[in-house]
C-alpha cells in the first residue's frame, strides 16, 4: 500500500455569516497525525468539529488556516477531483443515488474514470460478494433495500477504485442495534482483508472502542485528547473527556 498517512498542521476552519459578518470557529488549531493503515475515530457531541475535520481531508471543506497533508503532500497542491477519487467516502444511510440501480451506484466513479462496462460489472460483483450481498441485488434500487443493505452498498461504492484511504461519516448511526453489530463484525473482517487508512466519525464511544486503533475526542472545535481506549479511560485529559468516555456515550 502506498503512503496513506494523513497529517493536520495547525489547521483551523472558520465560517463567516453573510448577514452579520460574525465568524464561527468550527475547528481550531488542529494538529493531528493518522498513520498509514491506522483506523482513527473522531468522537464528540454535535457541532464539535469532527465532520468538518473529516471533510477537510478530501477538500469538501477547505481549511481557513494551516495545512492538511496526505502521503506527505499538501492537498492544496492536488486536484480535488483526483484527490477524492483516491479516497473512499461512506455516508450515513449509504448516500446512494435513488434513481440509480445498485450496480450503477457502486460503479459510478469507475464509469467516470473510463472503465469498460465489462470491467465495471466484474468489479461490482466482486464487491457485492465482499460486503456479503448476492449478485441478484445488482439491478435493484435503493428503495428496495434494507438499511443494512444500503450501508453495505455504500461501503462497496467507496471501495470501487481500491483507494488507500477510506473516510466514514457516521456510517452506522441510523441502523438498529442488531444490524449495527453485524456491520461492526464485517468492518473488522474487511479491515483484515483490505488494510486501509480509515478515519471514522461517530458520536458513539462504544462504536469507537470497538472499531478504532485510536480515538480522538473533540469539543468546540478542539482536539482535547487522542489515544487508545485504555489511554482515555485510564488518563483522561480533563473532566469533559472523563465524562464523555465514562458517561452514557460509552
Amino acid at each position: 500500500m502506498p503512503d496513506a498517512s494523513i497529517r493536520f498542521e495547525s489547521v483551523s476552519k472558520t465560517y463567516r455569516s453573510s448577514k452579520s459578518g460574525a465568524t464561527t470557529a468550527a475547528v481550531v488549531g488542529l494538529d493531528l497525525e493518522v498513520a498509514s493503515g491506522e483506523v482513527l475515530c473522531l468522537v464528540g457531541t454535535s457541532g464539535c468539529g469532527k465532520t468538518t475535520t473529516l471533510r477537510m481531508i478530501n477538500r469538501l471543506v477547505e481549511p481557513s488556516k494551516g495545512r492538511v497533508l496526505v502521503g506527505e503532500r499538501d492537498i492544496q497542491e492536488l486536484d480535488p477531483i483526483r484527490l477524492r477519487r483516491r479516497m473512499g467516502y461512506v455516508l450515513q444511510r449509504g448516500g446512494l443515488f435513488p434513481h440509480l440501480s445498485v450496480a450503477e451506484n457502486i460503479g459510478l466513479v469507475a464509469k467516470l474514470e473510463g472503465w469498460t462496462r465489462e470491467r465495471i460489472r466484474a468489479r461490482v460483483l466482486e464487491l457485492l460478494e465482499l460486503v456479503h450481498l448476492g449478485p441478484e441485488l445488482a439491478e435493484r434500487f435503493p428503495r428496495q433495500l434494507s438499511g443494512g443493505q444500503r450501508q453495505r452498498i455504500g461501503v462497496a461504492r467507496a471501495l470501487m477504485l481500491d483507494p488507500p484511504i477510506i473516510l466514514l461519516d457516521e456510517p452506522f448511526g441510523a441502523l438498529d442495534p442488531i444490524t449495527k453489530r453485524e456491520l461492526h463484525g464485517e468492518f473488522h473482517e474487511l479491515r483484515r482483508l483490505l488494510p486501509r487508512t480509515m478515519v471514522l466519525v461517530s458520536h458513539d464511544m462504544n462504536e469507537a472502542r470497538t472499531l478504532a486503533d485510536r480515538i480522538g475526542v473533540m469539543s468546540e472545535g478542539r482536539l482535547l485528547q487522542i489515544g487508545t481506549w485504555d489511554d482515555l479511560v485510564g488518563q483522561p485529559a480533563n473532566d469533559f473527556v472523563a465524562s464523555f468516555v465514562g458517561g452514557d456515550h460509552g
